[in-house]
C-alpha cells in the first residue's frame, strides 16, 4: 500500500470523469471509450441503479447510475456513457462530464469521507495540480450493483 502523499515512482495513468459534483479517477487501462447515449433498452426486474442496455455496434452494455434512483427517460440530447471493463465484460456508468488524464498524480488525505454512493469502490483520493479526484476500482464499484 502507498503512503498518503508519496509520489508512486511510475503511477499508472487514470481518466477522470465527473459524476454529479464528485470527480472520479479511473485506471486508463479499464476505460474502453466514451459514448453518448441517445435511447436505452429496458430491462425488467433489475435495481433501480440499472439504467438500461446500450445497444453500441451488435453488444448489450448495461449502463450503471450512481447516487440516486435511475431515471428511463434519456434527456433530448443523450447521456454521456463511460464503457469499463468489468471482469473482461464491457459496463456503462453514466457520467456527467468527461475529464482528461492524469500522469504522475499522487495519493493524498481529503477531508470527508468517500460519498456513500460509491460503497466501497473509492477509498484514496488523488491529486494532480490541485485537482482532486476519487481513485475508483471498476470492479468493485460494479461489484455493489450486480442483479442477483
Amino acid at each position: 500500500m502507498h503512503s498518503f502523499g508519496e509520489v508512486l515512482e511510475s503511477p499508472r495513468p487514470v481518466m477522470t470523469f465527473r459524476v454529479k459534483t464528485e470527480w472520479l479517477a479511473i485506471p486508463v487501462e479499464k476505460v474502453e471509450r466514451v459514448a453518448l447515449a441517445e435511447k436505452l433498452l429496458q430491462m425488467p426486474c433489475v435495481r433501480a441503479e440499472h439504467l438500461g442496455l446500450l445497444l453500441e455496434n451488435g453488444a448489450l452494455i448495461p449502463v450503471l447510475e450512481l447516487g440516486s434512483k435511475a431515471t428511463t427517460v434519456v434527456p433530448k440530447e443523450g447521456w454521456l456513457v463511460a464503457i469499463l471493463h468489468v471482469r473482461g465484460e464491457s459496463v456503462g456508468l453514466r457520467i456527467d462530464a468527461a475529464g482528461r488524464i492524469l500522469h504522475g498524480w499522487r495519493a493524498t488525505l481529503r477531508t470527508g469521507a468517500p460519498p456513500a454512493w460509491l460503497g466501497d469502490a473509492a477509498a484514496t483520493t488523488i491529486v494532480d495540480t490541485h485537482e482532486f479526484c476519487w481513485l475508483v476500482d471498476p470492479d468493485a464499484l460494479w461489484r455493489g450493483f450486480e442483479t442477483p
